[in-house]
């Protein structure tokens, strides 16, 4: 019995390094103004809620705020 067939899951992963180093980033190394956390907060809600007000769906789930233990970021 045929149950399916194959079908790709791309998916884009970033990191950021330090270019005389070599040293891949934490967000905390990254992210350390005042508010900064805060800041990306409200900024990628604001992207999110504007790509998901294009589509009849929402594109994106629930964002819970960045996870400083998640080394997958860029800048």
């Amino acid at each position: 019995m045929y149950a399916g067939g194959a079908h790709g899951m791309p998916f884009k992963q970033g990191f950021s390094f330090d270019t005389k180093t070599g040293h891949m980033l934490t967000l905390e190394e990254v992210a350390t103004a005042p508010g900064a956390k805060q800041r990306m907060n409200r900024e990628i809600e604001r992207q999110i809620d504007s790509v998901n007000r294009q589509y009849s769906y929402p594109v994106y789930s629930r964002f819970e705020g960045v996870d400083e233990n998640y080394g997958n970021f860029y800048i």
